[in-house]
């Protein structure tokens, strides 16, 4: 999503924008299984790729539903898109990386979504659009939640 001057972002904006993270959250999360040989934290990336996935779909049913009204009422935060353009922008893992690598990086994608989720969800207060922002952003604290349990559990093993 290109950044505007605030009050101009549409619904249509934040669903494009949120369609498009979630496909590339999808591949990031398929590219870091296929990158750690650590059998638990493959089967959570895969876990967390389905999950990305029905987010999209989620995401794409709305879309077709919703007309491309007029700015939001709401000031957009832009700090916090800046922000997710930054973790955003990381799109795959090194080749040498580690299981913990994996789960950190993905710690970082699901704080920066939640977030981004958060904000959206406040700026559209009504009606199905806004509660699926803020289903989709408690969605992210669970993938986090996940990422890091696994993370704490690993961390405790090689200690």
């Amino acid at each position: 999503m290109e950044l505007r001057p605030e009050g101009a972002v549409t619904q249509r904006d934040i669903l494009e924008f949120a369609i498009d993270t979630e496909r590339k959250a999808a591949q990031v999360y398929l590219t870091a299984a296929d990158s750690v040989t650590d059998k638990k934290t493959r089967a959570l990336l895969i876990e967390l790729a389905d999950e990305e996935r029905k987010h999209e779909i989620k995401l794409n049913e709305l879309m077709e539903k919703v007309e491309a009204g007029g700015p939001l009422d709401n000031e957009l935060k832009l700090e916090s898109i800046k922000k997710s353009h930054e973790v955003f922008g990381k799109a795959s893992l090194p080749a040498n990386s580690t299981a913990k690598d994996a789960l950190k990086f993905g710690i970082e994608r699901e704080k920066a979504m939640m977030e981004l989720y958060d904000v959206f969800s406040h700026l559209i207060c009504a009606g199905a659009f806004g509660e699926l922002l803020s289903y989709l952003a408690n969605e992210e604290r669970g993938h986090l939640k996940k990422l890091e349990e696994l993370l704490a559990r690993q961390t405790s093993e090689t200690e």
